[in-house]
């Protein structure tokens, strides 16, 4: 990455420390009235990212929400943007929506002066597990700050009224821009980022190029004493404001992440920080948010979250107030931080690495829990959805003939037209390890045969949501860790609560005390009662130079199947942590206290 010269001066940001914010996954406090709705909820899965993109009127400006279920941009104007002349919801209007590439997988956003740039998600290729930041390729969608204009606003409304509905096509409606070729990661990037060179865990400072929307000047962003701050992006600026989003890991022993999103506001000028609001409601029910959070140039933020009511939750945009320091109380989902200090980690220890049957002919480490799984990763396969009933493209599925659920095709599928191909066995919450298998051995045609008679009852298409049926093939989060723990024999098929509630004696009968334990091959779970998930952690990667992220492989409804992910460890906070037991390379947590108040007590059984 090319290092940008220095600027003349330096901010320096401090971060208080307060305690732990609410868990994600569960409901939130309570929501006040004015929230807008953006949509309802399918699959759990949530908008990902919000910018800010154009100036409208004057008055009103123009944001941005992608969403990858329906690769598509949703795109609003906020009149009058400031919260003290109305609720979000009286001052929000939908204008349009464009189309996004279906095999986009956003990632992280870059604000330009001329453009916003949307970066797909990285791949780590052959290197699997133990890939390096500088291996990791991905392309930049390009979003131009004119997109909505005379030229653009008839077709814009249109799609408007067609992306929530079965004859939504990404790859005929107006494209919101232009894909890049792909690229070593970093090489778009609009800042760089380095850790300081005193408190590296607690330091990162960002350096603007010429192309940012935001200024030049250099910040430097600390974190509280006892935290870890893991990542810090600028966002847009707001009049004489520069705002920071910054994740840090709070001090923990119960086996849970504990993560503290905030914004800190600055004044441009001086570099004092005006005000710091933390981030403490955005519900995304497992699906891992990436930019929740906007600024506007007026100064107001805006927040996506979930919003639960009589019926099920839906998706809406939050308004938490302006960056002015007048303004002390802001709304929505965010909340001013109170300072207290957090809880010291507890003493842990472990016992000596256990010895599995037969390890000396079959290690049982890292480097066979992903070689498990790698032959699921890579799979190649495709399917031809032409066949496939127009009512099914609807994001809530379509009536099949002998059951009560609907079908509710994979995303990739429900969105093309024609050839949809893929890498990594579609997810599929099936019945038994066996689907797999029987998966593999299907033919393209044979698939594709199957897919256009879904609505007659006829089984054996590639993958689906939840339609609560036999013969979906493919495989589900908890599966794929079942495969990758050596557990592929047993006679029962695992789910999210064998992993939380350690219902088999593969795993660690405690979790993980802090995610400083976490090693390649253990596992990162959630569950709620609203939903449920669990990844296997790969690797931290130092994504910019700076900030850390999590390269996890997941089997996931929101990439269609088994993939590879590389998430902000915020997006983690409230997750637990467990370990596969008899492991050759790392050992079982053997005893630690939980911190008074969590409710959490170690389950205690023989060991393995």
């Amino acid at each position: 990455m090319a290092r940008l010269s220095l600027p003349v001066s330096a901010i320096a940001v401090g971060l208080a420390v307060v305690a732990p914010t609410q868990l994600k996954g569960m409901p939130g406090p309570a929501i006040p009235d004015g929230a807008a709705r953006i949509r309802g909820e399918v699959d759990g899965a949530g908008p990902s990212h919000m910018f800010w993109l154009a100036h409208r009127d004057p008055g009103s400006e123009i944001i941005g929400i992608v969403d990858p279920l329906y690769a598509a941009i949703r795109l609003y104007a906020v009149a009058d943007a400031n919260p003290a002349r109305g609720s979000i919801a009286a001052r929000l209007t939908a204008i349009g929506a464009c189309a996004l590439p279906v095999s986009l997988r956003p990632w992280r956003l870059h604000q330009l002066k001329d453009r916003v740039l949307i970066e797909s998600m990285p791949e780590p290729g052959t290197g699997g597990y133990r890939v390096t930041t500088t291996a990791l390729e991905t392309r930049m969608y390009r979003v131009r700050r004119d997109l909505v204009g005379p030229g653009s606003a008839a077709r814009l409304r249109a799609a408007l009224s067609l992306v929530d509905g079965k004859h939504w096509n990404p790859e005929t409606a107006l494209p919101c821009g232009a894909l890049g070729p792909r690229r070593p990661i970093g090489a778009g990037d609009s800042v760089v980022s380095r850790p300081g060179a005193r408190h590296a865990a607690r330091t990162i400072t960002l350096e603007n190029g010429s192309a940012a929307l935001a200024p030049r000047g250099r910040l430097t962003v600390r974190g509280g004493a006892g935290s870890r701050l893991l990542s810090a992006y600028e966002l847009e600026p707001a009049g004489s404001r520069r705002i920071v989003q910054t994740s840090e890991q709070l001090p923990a022993s119960d086996g849970v992440v504990h993560i503290r999103r905030s914004l800190v506001v600055l004044a441009r000028r001086n570099g004092h920080v005006v005000r710091r609001i933390d981030i403490v409601g955005g519900e995304w029910s497992g699906k891992p948010a990436f930019r929740d959070v906007a600024v506007l140039p007026t100064g107001e933020i805006l927040a996506l979250g979930r919003r639960f009511g009589r019926g099920r939750p839906d998706f809406a945009l939050f308004s938490c107030g302006t960056v002015r320091a007048d303004n002390p109380k802001g709304g929505g989902i965010c909340r001013i931080s109170q300072g207290s200090v957090p809880e010291p980690v507890s003493s842990v220890s472990s016992g000596p690495v256990p010895t599995r049957q037969g390890s000396s002919l079959h290690p049982f480490n890292a480097r066979s829990i992903f070689a498990a799984v790698r032959p699921l990763s890579e799979y190649r396969w495709s399917v031809d959805t032409r066949g496939l009933a127009e009512s099914c493209r609807a994001a809530t599925g379509c009536p099949v003939r002998d059951q009560n659920l609907n079908f509710v095709p994979l995303r990739g599928i429900r969105l093309t037209r024609g050839i949809y191909e893929h890498i990594g066995v579609p997810y599929a919450q099936t019945e038994s390890l066996a689907e797999v298998d029987r998966f593999m051995s299907t033919s393209a045609g044979d698939l594709s045969a199957a897919l256009a008679h879904a609505t007659e009852g006829k089984r054996g298409w590639p993958g689906n949501l939840a339609d609560g049926v036999r013969g979906d093939l493919g495989i589900d989060c908890s599966a794929l860790v079942q495969v990758a723990w050596g557990r592929r024999q047993a006679t029962t098929r695992w789910s999210t609560a064998t992993i939380t509630n350690f219902a088999d004696d593969a795993l660690c009968t405690r979790r993980l005390p802090s995610p400083d334990w976490l090693r390649a091959g253990d596992a990162i779970g959630l569950r709620t009662g609203v939903t449920n998930h669990v990844m296997l952690f790969a690797e931290p990667l130092r994504v910019d130079g700076a900030n850390i992220a999590w390269l996890v492989l997941e089997s996931s409804s929101s990439c269609d199947g088994v993939c590879w992910s590389v998430y902000d460890p915020s997006s983690f906070d409230g997750w637990s942590l467990y370990r596969a037991a008899g492991r050759s390379d790392v050992p079982c947590p053997r005893s630690f206290r939980y911190p008074a108040g969590t409710g959490a007590t170690p389950i205690r059984r023989s060991s393995r």
